[in-house]
């Protein structure tokens, strides 16, 4: 077998299976969830606003299919009205 670099800890190791890319199934688990919460990191502001968004809008329908309502009274419950929190002025 050929030998391989695991990307968690950069240690080398031989590898057992031609599509094995860890030493273990901990450093592999270790590594998902390292990345799935950079992710997670990186979306939280985003999603902090769309979840207050979500929150403002259904208690404003309750269980109206759709209702009028203005921008002064939609920024005064909270939502927000254009975001673009990726954008740096």
């Amino acid at each position: 077998m050929e030998n391989s670099k695991d990307p968690l800890t950069q240690e080398e190791f031989t590898k057992q299976r031609s599509n094995q890319k860890f030493v273990s199934p901990k450093n592999r688990i270790r590594f998902n969830n390292l990345k799935a919460k950079e992710k997670r990191m990186k979306k939280a502001p985003v999603d902090k606003i769309l979840d207050q968004n979500r929150k403002v809008l259904s208690g404003i329908l309750g269980d109206n299919a759709e209702t009028i309502v203005s921008k002064d009274y939609l920024l005064g419950q909270g939502s927000h009205l254009i975001t673009t929190p990726f954008l740096k002025k």
